[in-house]
């Protein structure tokens, strides 16, 4: 714990009992998953003869040991000296401890004290450096501007100087010794401690007793939605119980009744303005949403009634005695559409499947369905004019049996005495869920006559009909003269499953399918996904991804919420670059190198990235057109200083869209440009190799079957084209694929072809191109501005969203009984 948290050595003493702390309200397997707590309070209601049920430890005010902590002084507290304007009113610290489920203990270093206090703000992403030498100054010259940036966005209640505003909250300072932070020295021993703060929290409370004590906020405000709901539900402004104040002083009702009936009224509220989802059962009741979650909850445990996903038994039972039992959680998430707008709350009772014995584990590796493979399909259907019709499969992992004896416990909120449940089916989080539903859903497939695409586990075709899916996201493809064999399809899924869908696609795996069917064009766009990322990086506007400047490692140790934070952006990239957007695939490849020890400049360079993906977030990648199978790679030789291997990138493009794409570090050093490009010239004719084939297993014929890859270096091209070889080279790898390639260009399966650097596509993706070339390089990969076609959508929808609205309406006047 100190090492990770980098605190010093002198806090030892409470380090350790923090350690204690937590490991008594922490689960361990060898006690059946019971806490230490829970242990004592029952075996002590045992001995005294008293019914005790399972007593477990309030975990809710527990935050990262060793984070950032924000603290008032006990003057700024007790408003005392108020007219020192200059004098700090802020601590910053770092949390050691818990005095009890509300009063922490937070070290000072810049007095070396530590002290329990109720009012404390944390910031869980940032924590020590632990470079001592220059960290104490570095806060004495702190801005107080970051103590007043986490002050004033914590929603903290307001008090009124005409009411008693001399209420203070505990606040016991206990002192250290008077050392310096270089200093080893330990604070001073329980004993004494224990006498000062017994002594100091008697006169507090002394103080206090007659006045009523003021309830802590929560430490996670709901500031955006708060500040969003004060502009939006501007009606309900006059009440004398605000949204805030309702939240602050834990009384739901009001909260969620307004809540309630705006949605009810059609208010439509944004993904943004919405509070963060709760994490646990026991949130639920302070929670704004509570109600709607504990509904979602209701219901979810229904259907599982109604799919008989478990049975109930005694723990005694003899089918788990000695068995492991499992526990469980609930999961909880907002369902928006797509425009992101809030639709429902959902709830999903979650196994947890980490806590499986290794020694049972088997097999449970599950495919998924590819990327390039969902973007060839896009193309396919574009190209061929194929309707594109989606379902949902609700619970579709409970819909598999499982092969043997897995116990849990009840789900959270719904426990009943001495039971257990004994599962019948695949729940989410069973390491084996998915492979058990997809061999599910594919025996369904086989049993009706559907053949398995070979090399795409996750697609299925029959007479004309392509079905592929992702987990429970379904899509049938088919061409309309073929409607009655997909009817005859979900039909039978129909009778198997609970479906839900049926309409054309729209969204998948997040990504927003817009279609102009009289020109036979489709687009992809992730623009929902950068607005739910932006807030990852700094403000600001870029054009480009990254600058010309080679990122390099750091020579310092970056801090533990850094390398998080980092990660966290670069993930987000990385998502967005292998979907819908290889324009950013150069600058995710680069970022990536520096996932271990980033620094500055690697966090601002990824905050660039997101920056120009806000900017753009309205490009599209196009699908629909002319032609054929057509590939590029290119090389950049030598670009790397630190190691000097080459850059390579690849692109195939189908029917005029682009279907794949990388950007990577070669993973050996080449001695020329030659062998560099000869390595991406490889790799770009294995990759097309294998979509070759699956357009053949999907039945598409191509008018040209080779396969026609564009470079730009003549020696590379004359290597694999020559009738003799002529490399020389002592890389054993570079002649293997030297002559790999000539085998396949003298068997004509491809043609290597010489192309300008100005006209090739991939030379973006193995370099940082300049603003003058970027516009170019977008309209090359096809991603267009698709905002006005986005606009023109929305509003359609919103037109036919009234229309409808309006005949639900009438419908209703028109059923109502008169008497």
């Amino acid at each position: 714990m100190r090492t990770g948290a980098k605190l010093p050595h002198q806090l030892w003493p409470e380090i350790g009992r923090t350690a204690v702390y937590l490991y008594n309200r922490t689960p361990n397997y060898a006690s059946g998953w019971k806490t230490p707590y829970d242990q004592l309070h029952t075996a002590s209601a045992k001995a005294a003869g008293i019914p005790q049920p399972k007593k477990q430890p309030d975990q809710r005010h527990l935050r990262a040991f060793g984070c950032k902590a924000y603290t008032m002084t006990s003057d700024a507290q007790q408003k005392v000296n108020r007219k020192m304007r200059l004098k700090p009113k802020g601590w910053i610290g770092f949390l050691v401890g818990y005095r009890s489920s509300n009063i922490y203990r937070i070290w000072i270093p810049t007095i070396n004290r530590i002290v329990n206090t109720r009012d404390v703000i944390f910031n869980e992403d940032e924590g020590c450096n632990g470079d001592w030498e220059s960290f104490k100054d570095e806060l004495l010259e702190a801005d107080l501007e970051e103590i007043a940036t986490f002050i004033q966005g914590s929603s903290l209640p307001e008090q009124d100087d005409n009411e008693q505003a001399e209420q203070v909250e505990d606040y016991i300072e206990v002192a250290l010794p008077t050392t310096t932070l270089a200093d080893e020295s330990s604070p001073i021993t329980d004993e004494a401690e224990d006498c000062i703060m017994a002594t100091a929290l008697e006169n507090s409370l002394k103080q206090s007793e007659d006045s009523d004590i003021l309830l802590t906020p929560p430490v996670t405000p709901l500031s955006a939605l708060l500040a969003h709901s004060s502009r939006a539900l501007s009606d309900e402004g006059n009440k004398t119980v605000s949204w805030q104040a309702a939240f602050l002083a834990g009384t739901k009702s009001p909260l969620q009744t307004l809540i309630e009936r705006k949605l009810r009224q059609g208010v439509k509220m944004h993904r943004n303005s919405l509070p963060p989802p709760p994490t646990k059962h026991q949130d639920l009741e302070h929670h704004p949403f509570g109600t709607l979650f504990q509904e979602a909850e209701e219901s979810h445990l229904q259907s599982h009634k109604e799919m008989r996903s478990w049975t109930e038994i005694r723990k005694k039972d003899a089918r788990a005695v000695g068995q492991q039992v499992l526990g469980c959680m609930w999961v909880y998430v907002y369902k928006f559409d797509k425009h992101g707008r809030f639709q429902k709350c959902k709830a999903r009772l979650v196994v947890r499947g980490d806590q499986q014995a290794k020694g049972r584990l088997q097999e449970t590796y599950a495919a998924t369905l590819a990327g390039r493979s969902f973007r060839t399909l896009i193309a396919i259907a574009a190209r061929f004019d194929l309707e594109m019709v989606q379902y949902d499969v609700v619970n579709a992992f409970v819909n598999a049996p499982i092969d043997q004896d897995i116990f849990m416990h009840m789900a959270p909120g719904y426990e009943k005495t001495a039971t257990i449940l004994k599962l019948n089916k695949a729940l989410y989080g069973l390491r084996a869920s998915p492979l058990l539903w997809q061999k599910e859903l594919s025996k369904t497939l086989l049993e009706i006559g559907y053949t398995q695409i070979p090399h795409e586990p996750c697609c299925f075709k029959k007479e004309g009909v392509l079905f592929f899916f992702y987990v429970d996201d379904v899509i049938i493809a088919y061409r309309k003269a073929r409607k009655d064999k997909a009817d005859e399809l979900t039909r039978h899924l129909g009778s198997k499953y609970k479906l839900t869908g049926g309409d054309p696609v729209q969204w998948f795996l997040g990504i927003e399918v817009i279609r102009d069917r009289p020109a036979r064009k489709i687009w992809l766009s992730q623009t929902a996904y950068i607005d739910k990322i932006a807030n990852l990086a700094n403000k600001g506007t870029s054009t480009v991804p990254m600058t010309q400047t080679e990122l390099r490692p750091q020579t310092g140790l970056a801090a533990p919420a850094e390398i998080q934070r980092y990660q966290r952006k670069v993930g987000s990239i990385f998502y967005i670059a292998v979907n819908t957007r290889p324009d950013i695939a150069f600058a995710a490849s680069r970022l990536a190198r520096f996932l271990v020890n980033p620094g500055q400049e690697h966090q601002d360079a990824a905050d660039r990235v997101i920056q120009y993906l806000t900017h753009t977030r309205h490009r599209a990648l196009r699908f629909g057109g002319p032609g054929g199978l057509t590939v590029a790679s290119d090389a950049s030789f030598a670009d790397n200083t630190l190691d000097r291997k080459s850059s390579q990138a690849y692109t195939i493009r189908l029917f005029d869209g682009l279907i794949g794409w990388r950007a990577s570090k070669q993973n050996t050093v080449t001695t020329s440009t030659t062998e560099a490009e000869l390595l991406a010239l490889a790799q770009a004719a294995k990759e097309s190799l294998y979509v070759s084939r699956l357009l053949k297993e999907l039945a598409v014929q191509m008018d040209d079957p080779t396969i026609r890859i564009d470079c730009d270096n003549t020696q590379t091209i004359n290597l694999v084209t020559a009738e003799i070889a002529t490399l020389k080279t002592k890389l054993r790898h570079v002649d293997i694929h030297n002559h790999w390639l000539r085998q396949e260009v003298q068997g004509g399966r491809i043609q290597v072809k010489y192309t300008k650097s100005t006209d090739m596509i991939a030379d973006g993706l193995t370099k940082a191109l300049p603003a003058g070339k970027w516009n170019r390089f977008l309209y090359q990969l096809g991603l267009e501005d698709i905002q006005e076609r986005q606009q023109q959508s929305r509003k359609q929808e919103g037109i036919e969203a009234r229309l409808q609205k309006t005949e639900d309406c009438l419908g209703n006047a028109g059923s109502t009984r008169t008497y």
